[in-house]
């Protein structure tokens, strides 16, 4: 039988990625990675050469019988874009990145993608968590969110995505009121590099509201020394930087140091792999009540809130937690939060395409 020549477009993580799951199919025939302007970070140096999706050597014959797979799934590139121009380039067996949750049901493990079967299996207790929204008082815009997002994941359909929301807005949402107070106490749970912070100072301005507090968690040793420079340019703020990992109960971990957005607690081998205190916020003595969490910590949100428990419950502060890394995120935490019988009221808000930064408030 002869090979189809294959294809893969982008040249990061998600490509390496793809790659890994195509190499070894007898029924390709891999040629090379393609880009537009190849002057993005190249992590696919040594799995294949690089190829300008216009290049001469990719024959008229090639784009119309080649599988292109578009490895985006990403705040780098807008996938449906890259599509079109592949498209206008004569290609036409395109495949998106989503789709290879489907094609590799056993294999594919990315954030909260998995195949429709696995999905399926989810409904009852997505059905349960949307009608908690509901029922918590949850805007139109939060529930066309959600929606758009459950049929993401079933269809892999880009079309039905939502509208983006501002990405200034991120964790400081202006259109919930009620996330608002006079007074902040910011617990910041994956502070990075203080990003967050930075928002935070903006947003303060912008509602007029004063920052009591400010308290960031950053386990990863080269985000922290960043963070403390970052925090420290405030002068007349109150703070405090802890070099943590936030989970249920105190234990040590074991958390992959890679200086990024995606550092993050690791249980399996790696070369960045080194020892952190695992701490609960109830064992942290605040010495201002907070007011807001925010929690962005690749995965670990639900062992995180189990480890807020008392905190949460005595004091109701509003609560910013992303719910894309895991797939059972976008009910698990939903249900976890409603069990406490708060009176809650949950938004959903979403800032990066195809779900990545998909974030419930809790207020």
């Amino acid at each position: 039988m002869a090979k189809r020549s294959l294809f893969i477009y982008a040249t990061g993580l998600t490509a390496k990625h793809a790659y890994e799951l195509v190499k070894d199919e007898e029924q390709y025939e891999f040629i090379a990675f393609l880009n537009r302007t190849l002057d993005q970070y190249n992590t696919v140096a040594d799995y294949g050469e690089c190829w300008l999706y216009t290049d001469s050597r990719i024959t008229d014959d090639m784009k119309k019988n080649a599988i292109v797979i578009v490895a985006i799934m990403n705040t780098q590139g807008n996938i449906r874009m890259v599509m079109q121009r592949l498209k206008e380039e004569g290609f036409i067996n395109i495949i998106p990145y989503a789709k290879l949750a489907d094609i590799f049901p056993d294999r594919f493990h990315f954030l909260y993608l998995e195949s429709k079967d696995k999905f399926k299996a989810r409904m009852v207790q997505i059905e349960e968590a949307r009608n908690i929204l509901i029922e918590s008082g949850a805007d139109q815009r939060s529930m066309v969110v959600f929606d758009s997002m459950v049929k993401f994941r079933e269809t892999k359909d880009y079309d039905v995505l939502p509208e983006l929301d501002k990405k200034e807005d991120q964790y400081f949402p202006r259109d919930i009121p009620c996330y608002r107070t006079e007074k902040i106490c910011f617990v910041d749970c994956g502070a990075y590099i203080g990003d967050t912070f930075d928002a935070l100072l903006k947003y303060a301005e912008d509602v007029k509201s004063d920052i009591a507090y400010y308290a960031g968690f950053e386990p990863d040793r080269e985000n922290y020394k960043e963070l403390e420079r970052t925090v420290r340019k405030q002068k007349n703020l109150e703070y405090r930087l802890y070099p943590y990992a936030l989970c249920d109960e105190k234990r040590n971990l074991f958390f992959n140091m890679l200086g990024s957005t995606a550092s993050s607690v690791e249980n399996g081998d790696s070369n960045n792999r080194l020892a952190v205190t695992g701490m609960p916020l109830d064992e942290i003595e605040f010495s201002i009540i907070p007011s807001h969490i925010k929690m962005d910590i690749e995965g670990e949100e639900y062992n995180a809130l189990l480890g807020a428990d008392k905190l949460i419950r005595e004091h109701k502060p509003a609560l910013a937690i992303c719910i894309y890394h895991r797939p059972e995120d976008i009910y698990d935490i939903i249900k976890l939060i409603d069990s406490w019988n708060l009176g809650y009221k949950f938004e959903m808000r979403v800032y990066e395409d195809v779900g990545v930064d998909l974030v419930l408030y809790a207020v």
